[in-house]
């Protein structure tokens, strides 16, 4: 309390803080008239003594509707408002005010003293952030710790509409629980940087390839309390990155087309030597090695034809059981033929998916293959029968097609570009481009294609796709479009 001070404190609050205090002060009548006015104020705003508040604050001619301090002659209670002002020299001024009421000997407001400070090299401060924020060539958005975007740039409203209070998992991946690599979920735990590449979908529901980095940002003595989100549509460069993939296979099978067609030329030295000097024999190895080496031919021509088609465009609401169905009867009586126990294991009825059927049946087809020929290489050990499972899995936002087989694995060097460039062990009969068709395949759904495998200790490719029943619509926890 002031009366509780030494005199020599009171007398300096009564007398000098008006002057010393590093704010504007004024004080008011009723009729809105400056009773007084400190030194910051008149300096800044001029003379105010006997002037309406207005005419010197604002340069108008009339009372501001509304008015905070006729509000606190009414009712007797403060007030805080952000307004706008002009100063001596023509200048806009920015400023916060604080309305209090100056009471009488019988509690009436007499006077309201309005105590105000300068803004406005704030203001424009935000101003500019806010103009470099909504400025930046990537989407920019800040995250709570609920996962909720608070606030995004004109880059993230112009590719997924109205965002601000939707959790971020809901906006970008149309998902109704935080995705498992979330890096702003890893940001909010240790405070760290974290990026991340994620396929998100827009307003329009085409999957795009995103690259995601997460930074903490502190408010005050609240750590870790929000997270900046900064991601940048690497779409283009993923697209690239597969021509190159391809570019890279079309050389190896040029290579193999090269010996391929050095071989026919042998088939046909053959076929004519037999013929010319009646060898029957000679003609008929001829004739067989041409039937070889056209089917090796119609191999590499095939495999380029699907790196280079992607999806084929027949999308539809599918039944992803009949898919699974459909490739274990296919390769049934192969798998049997190599003593390989091929099993179907279906998942939860009643799901839809939205999905290029053919590419999904051929990628498939191409991993439970893969999985057969690895069992194959292990067939003599008859000790323990070679297994190749296909099992589907669904949760509310995506349906998985999981593919495991107890053959014999790979190494880590071959693993880590399975799905960058042609990989084959299988000599004459694979041309490598199998996987990388389907790596471009799931992703052209917005999906991802993983494997997990060690030499010697078999594999488990996982298919996953985002679960729609159609174009850009996503599924609900009760299975219903939203």
């Amino acid at each position: 309390m002031i009366t509780d001070a030494p005199p020599l404190v009171q007398r300096w609050l009564s007398d000098q803080m008006f002057e010393y205090a590093p704010i504007y002060i004024t004080v008011l009548d009723e009729q809105l008239n400056i009773v007084v006015a400190n030194h910051n104020f008149v300096a800044v705003f001029g003379e105010a003594d006997g002037r309406k508040c207005y005419e010197v604050y604002k340069k108008r001619d009339v009372s501001c509707r509304p008015c905070a301090a006729q509000r606190v002659f009414m009712d007797g209670r403060a007030r805080r408002s952000d307004e706008t002002g002009i100063d001596r020299l023509g200048q806009g001024v920015e400023y916060v005010v604080h309305h209090a009421p100056i009471l009488d000997e019988t509690g009436q407001v007499a006077y309201v003293a309005k105590m105000s400070y300068d803004v406005t090299e704030q203001k424009d401060l935000q101003k500019q952030l806010d103009l470099v924020f909504n400025l930046a060539p990537c989407s920019v958005a800040i995250i709570n710790k609920n996962l909720r975007i608070m606030q995004a740039n004109d880059h993230v409203r112009s590719r997924f509409g109205e965002v601000t209070g939707v959790h971020c998992y809901e906006v970008y991946r149309h998902r109704s629980d935080p995705c498992a690599d979330c890096p702003a979920v890893a940001t909010l735990a240790d405070g760290q940087t974290h990026t991340v590449s994620q396929t998100r979908f827009g307003i329009d529901g085409e999957p795009q390839n995103y690259l995601v980095s997460t930074a903490p940002l502190s408010t005050g003595g609240r750590d870790k309390d929000f997270v900046v989100e900064m991601s940048l549509n690497v779409t283009e460069l993923h697209r690239l990155a597969e021509i190159a993939a391809v570019g890279r296979g079309v050389g190896e099978i040029a290579h193999r087309m090269k010996n391929v067609l050095t071989g026919l030329r042998g088939s046909a030295y053959d076929i004519r030597t037999g013929l010319k000097k009646s060898l029957p024999e000679r003609t008929e190895g001829g004739l067989q090695s041409l039937s070889r080496n056209v089917d090796r031919l119609n191999t590499l021509v095939t495999g380029c034809t699907k790196v280079t088609r992607g999806v084929s465009g027949q999308m539809a609401a599918v039944d992803p059981q009949e898919v699974g169905a459909e490739i274990v009867d296919l390769f049934r009586d192969v798998a049997a033929q190599d003593g390989v126990e091929l099993s179907f294991e279906p998942g939860p009825q009643n799901v839809r998916l939205w999905m290029d059927a053919e590419g999904i049946t051929a990628c498939l087809a191409n991993i439970v293959s893969n999985g057969i020929e690895a069992c194959g290489s292990l067939r003599s050990d008859a000790a323990v029968p070679c297994r190749v499972t296909l099992r589907i899995e669904a949760d509310p936002d995506q349906v998985r097609f999981v593919v495991t087989d107890t053959g014999c694995g790979m190494d880590a060097a071959t693993r880590d570009k399975l799905f960058r460039e042609p990989v084959s062990t299988k000599g004459w009969q694979g041309n490598g481009m199998g996987l990388l068709v389907a790596s471009r395949v799931v992703a052209d759904h917005g999906g991802t294609l993983t494997v997990e495998s060690e030499l010697g200790h078999g594999a488990v490719f996982r298919v996953t796709l985002p679960r729609r029943d159609e174009p850009g619509v996503s599924v609900s926890t009760n299975g219903r479009a939203k």
